[in-house]
């Protein structure tokens, strides 16, 4: 082969060489390529016959080739260095979420716990840590194959979200368990959400057209009274769920007496859930007297509860304050109000005497609550003035304007309403004048203690504002004759206490006192 021949294809490969150099990896590709187009060339010609037309048309498809090489070359370069960034930003997404349900998953929810650590403590809050394991999966995926267990988890992950607020963390940790960090102001909080995202697995999942029934096993650690560092958070509460199902129970505690409490008080809850569904729950009364004459003039309807399914009658100390920090302060409201309005319709040949009933402060703001409170009225064809609704001082404080405002409401309906416990707060005098209110409670702990000086300048100063605008005084813990006679020669309205009778069943006090 004469070296000369191709000189021209030596020219032009040095010409590309010269363009297209650009990394070392391109030219030893275009060198390649271009050995390739002289080899084919030199194919073609002969000494003797000269160029052939077979040999023509391969030197025209080396050249398409490597054009066509060329380009494909820079496409593939491209797709790389787009694919390497998407793999960069698909890479960074999975450093934070778990694929499958598209959660935070375990190391996110590390990274964020010190930020909710610091919330916990600014806000003076306890901040608790639940593992929740998805039992029975392995059986889902070998009955039924991976397919249906994703469609599981992924159920499982949307029904537990249900049971929680928008500020609460919720990530998935393992293949079946899931993380929940939250902030609460105590332990009856943490008892009630558990109870409830329990609850949410009573029903089956719909997996491929089927019903699956799981359960579900919780592992709770708190920062900071039982983890003080967040790094002991999870392992805490994975020790808690692997004591939770050494001992076949539902829920492990990392701290053993706050284990017993807090079953102690998941029973309560459940029992007390039961209790208002059922109406099982009872009013007593404890007659009010006119501390003139002696008159009965009313009484007041105080909550008791003895379980039927156990036998155990339990104190309003210990279930009314959980209904106050959970979901059945509304039914319980209703329930007691309820009763209470059925009773005066039962009683309506005394037309003078009323009933008073404690609310709660959640209740107040609530603006729905007085159109249900009409609704029972007119229901069981009771005045309204017969009924008293009595309110705390400290309560009103939280959102004073907010609960003036359901106070309006419930006057407007022709209530009476009666400030309780007045003089344990901290009520000014130009707030007191705001309120819609016919009836100052003064709280027992001042009855109790009249032989003090001091305290009995209060008492009579609480006596002498509440003449000045025109509201009557009850006096709480009246237990001695000498309470009622010094309480009455000051102008105190009405008394209430063990000196005439504690709180007793309604056909009892309708037979001593009605």
């Amino acid at each position: 082969m004469n070296p000369d021949r191709f000189r021209h294809f030596r020219e032009i490969r040095s010409d590309l060489l010269a363009r297209f150099s650009r990394s070392l990896i391109e030219s030893v590709f275009l060198t390649a390529l271009i050995v390739l187009v002289e080899l084919a060339a030199e194919s073609l010609f002969d000494a003797g016959t000269g160029m052939r037309w077979p040999h023509l048309i391969g030197l025209f498809l080396s050249i398409a080739a490597f054009f066509l090489l060329r380009q494909r070359g820079l496409q593939e370069r491209f797709k790389a260095e787009w694919g390497q960034g998407m793999t960069a930003e698909r890479r960074k997404k999975l450093s934070t979420l778990d694929e499958l349900t598209r959660l935070p998953n375990r190391y996110e929810l590390e990274n964020h716990l010190p930020q909710m650590a610091a919330l916990s403590q600014r806000l003076h809050k306890i901040m608790p840590m639940i593992v929740i394991d998805i039992e029975r999966l392995r059986e889902i995926n070998l009955a039924m194959g991976m397919t249906a267990g994703d469609q599981t988890l992924l159920a499982a992950a949307k029904r537990l979200k249900k049971g929680l607020r928008a500020s609460d963390v919720f990530a998935r940790v393992a293949g079946d368990q899931f993380a929940v960090v939250t902030l609460c102001d105590e332990t009856d909080q943490i008892m009630f959400l558990l109870n409830k995202l329990n609850q949410l697995f009573k029903q089956s999942l719909q997996v491929q057209g089927m019903d699956i029934d799981i359960d579900v096993s919780f592992g709770v650690a708190i920062y900071p009274t039982q983890c003080a560092q967040t790094e002991d958070l999870i392992s805490s509460a994975y020790e808690a769920l692997y004591r939770a199902r050494k001992q076949k129970e539902t829920f492990g505690f990392f701290d053993t007496a706050f284990a017993r409490l807090g079953q102690e008080r998941i029973q309560l809850f459940s029992a007390l859930k039961r209790a208002i569904g059922a109406k099982e729950l009872d009013l007593y009364y404890q007659p009010q007297f006119e501390l003139q004459g002696g008159k009965i003039c009313s009484a007041e309807a105080l909550i008791r509860w003895k379980d039927k399914k156990t036998g155990v009658v339990r104190s309003p100390a210990e279930f009314v304050s959980m209904t106050e920090r959970t979901h059945l302060l509304r039914p319980f409201t209703e329930m007691v109000l309820e009763k209470a309005i059925h009773q005066l319709s039962i009683w309506k040949q005394w037309p003078d005497f009323s009933i008073a009933v404690n609310l709660s402060a959640g209740i107040l703001l609530d603006r729905s609550f007085a159109a249900f409170l009409q609704g029972k009225l007119t229901l069981y064809g009771v005045q309204a003035s017969r009924l008293t609704l009595e309110v705390t001082e400290s309560m009103l404080m939280l959102q004073p304007e907010r609960c003036r405002q359901t106070l309006c409401d419930l006057k407007a309906l022709g209530c009476e309403l009666s400030l309780d416990d007045f003089g344990t707060g901290y009520t000014s005098l130009a707030y007191l004048q705001s309120l819609p209110v016919e009836e100052l409670k003064i709280d027992r702990s001042f009855v109790v203690r009249l032989e003090d000086r001091k305290t009995v300048s209060i008492l009579r100063k609480v006596i002498e504002l509440s003449h000045e605008i025109k509201v009557r005084t009850v006096a709480e813990g009246v237990e001695t004759l000498e309470q009622k006679e010094l309480l009455a020669s000051w102008g105190c309205c009405v008394g209430q206490g063990f000196l005439v009778s504690p709180a007793i069943p309604a056909a009892e006090f309708q037979a001593r006192f009605l």
